[in-house]
């Protein structure tokens, strides 16, 4: 079987050195992952299809014993259809 980049094969191969790697960590999958995933799937930083990067999102309150806390989660990404 010939493997090359326009082939899945290619990329399934790539995808199973990366993952085994020890130098490959969370920063990496999202930058060699998941945004050429999102940018594939017509995600942008501006238009119809949005990524927000590090926006936090407030939870409204939790109750831990008889304290109220406000928890502030901040995800990767954050994506928008607009309309």
């Amino acid at each position: 079987m010939k493997i090359s980049k326009d082939n899945n094969n290619y990329w399934l191969v790539v995808l199973l050195i990366l993952i085994d790697s020890p130098i490959f960590k969370e920063d990496s999958v999202r930058e060699e992952l998941i945004t050429p995933l999102l940018h594939a799937l017509g995600y942008k930083a501006s238009g119809e299809f949005q990524i927000l990067r590090s926006k936090s999102l407030v939870h409204p309150f939790v109750n831990i014993g008889v304290n109220k806390r406000k928890i502030t989660i901040t995800p990767d990404y954050l994506l928008r259809v607009k309309n």
